[in-house]
């Protein structure tokens, strides 16, 4: 029996326990980084995405949690902002609503399912148009 080990194999020491997460951060990285380049931009619109729907997800959990989430949230806004070069959380928010609505801007855009069709625009003043109509 080599040192170190007992009855059921090896004794894992803080120095092998922090070298297996060294290796699997490399093994992480390495990985992320094989599934191809990504821009600044399109990191940020994933985080600012995962961090709204954090947001919207947590407020079926009770006001301290809640609490907890929204602080939590602002704290991720404000990283992803600096990160992405805005001044501030909130310029970073009206550039990413701005991009969601951005196909708005060329007209109405509407679903068909079955004899339902629904559109969403905007009228002159910027206020949203949402239609439904049913054929037949």
């Amino acid at each position: 029996m080599l040192p170190g080990q007992g009855q059921q194999g090896p004794v894992i020491t803080g120095r092998s326990t922090q070298a297996s997460k060294l290796q699997q951060a490399r093994r992480v990285t390495s990985q992320a980084a094989s599934v191809g380049p990504t821009t600044l931009a399109t990191h940020v619109r994933t985080g600012y995405k995962r961090i709204q729907e954090f947001l919207r997800t947590s407020k079926q959990f009770g006001a301290q949690r809640q609490a907890s989430a929204k602080r939590a949230a602002g704290i991720a806004l404000d990283n992803l902002a600096r990160t992405a070069g805005y001044a501030d959380p909130i310029r970073l928010e009206w550039a990413m609503e701005a991009t969601a609505v951005a196909d708005l801007a060329a007209g109405p855009v509407g679903v068909k399912v079955d004899e339902v069709t629904v559109s969403l625009g905007f009228d002159g003043l910027g206020q949203p148009d949402l239609s439904v109509t049913r054929a037949g």
